[in-house]
């Protein structure tokens, strides 16, 4: 059989990336032949699978014709990328991830299950947070896991505790540390200290709006208030509402007299530089930093104030910036 060829008339190969457009509404990827690779070419619509091409045929071809290769695109991406989930936290979890996997494709976890690291998973929010962070690798890093393992009682400062998916790995690290979980919702350290019963750990959850200034007042709206992206702007929409307080970092630390900080994380959805207005003190004692951007504005800004605090970057990915004490 002839490689096929694009729309163009131009000859396909393991050489070509063909690129699905934004307008066809499936998310965009490129691929190689040699890695499955859908086809629009001018002989028909077909995809190349395990080294065999698979053409439509002609009456399917003529009643379909563009919509039929969306559907099937939608079907070859769901297929890789389900593969791909289930191959990562199977990997992380043993064979009690391919459960977890199933459950984020059908979008709920019917029952709760225990797993290695993470103990009792039983909400999408946390399926969703194992993969993305630690199963597809998002806040893997060496060095930090190297540090907080090989450290004598460290202490990390969480930021953006949500479903307690990070304070849990910072235990599975090390034991021994001491984690000061801070986060605008209640409901955040109330599942974080549920999932943590029967670990002797120390977890100090601390429920405060973080910002630059103390005692600032601000209404938030929400759906569910362990949706991980709840923002401390969201005031409008959502069907419940809520007034917090505003407060420093350093203010709400102030009391437990720290010396040193081994990892800073922030992810609090956009708001990261106001934190690190108000964290200056904390700074000064921290010797890495772990952030988590959603905007040019919070990464120009944050990495302006880390590099003034004596930081530097060191390590990258994606949304996700590692920053090393210079």
């Amino acid at each position: 059989m002839d490689s096929p060829r694009d729309e163009g008339g131009n000859q396909a190969n393991s050489a070509n990336q063909w690129r699905i457009e934004r307008e066809t509404g499936c998310p965009s990827f490129e691929a190689t032949l040699a890695k499955n690779v859908f086809l629009l070419h001018s002989g028909g619509l077909g995809f190349i699978k395990g080294g065999t091409m698979v053409v439509l045929p002609e009456h399917l071809r003529e009643i379909y014709g563009k919509s039929c290769s969306l559907l099937l695109l939608r079907i070859y991406y769901f297929e890789v990328h389900t593969h791909t989930m289930f191959t990562r936290m199977s990997k992380v979890l043993g064979p009690k991830g391919n459960y977890l996997a199933l459950c984020r494709k059908i979008g709920m976890v019917p029952f709760p299950v225990s797993v290695p690291i993470f103990d009792k998973v039983a909400t999408i929010p946390e399926v969703l947070n194992i993969h993305d962070n630690f199963a597809a690798g998002e806040l893997r890093d060496s060095q930090i896991e190297n540090i907080l393992s090989e450290a004598v009682n460290p202490v990390v400062v969480d930021c953006g505790v949500n479903v307690g998916v990070t304070v849990r790995w910072w235990f599975h690290l090390n034991p021994q540390c001491r984690v000061f979980g801070l986060d605008m919702m209640e409901e955040a350290h109330d599942l974080t200290r549920e999932r943590l019963k029967g670990r002797n750990v120390a977890y100090v959850g601390i429920t405060a709006a973080l910002s630059s200034v103390d005692g600032e007042p601000i209404t938030i709206r929400f759906d569910d208030a362990l949706e991980g992206t709840n923002r401390i702007d969201n005031v409008e929409g959502g069907v419940t509402s809520r007034t917090l307080v505003t407060a420093r970092i350093d203010s709400l630390l102030a009391s437990y007299s720290l010396s040193r900080v081994e990892l800073l994380k922030v992810d609090i959805e956009g708001y990261a530089a106001k934190a690190l207005k108000g964290a200056h003190k904390l700074l000064s004692i921290t010797r890495n930093v772990l952030l988590e951007t959603h905007s040019e504005e919070e990464l120009g800004e944050s990495e302006a104030i880390l590099v003034e605090s004596g930081f530097r970057l060191r390590h990258f990915r994606n949304r996700n910036l590692w920053f090393k004490r210079a």
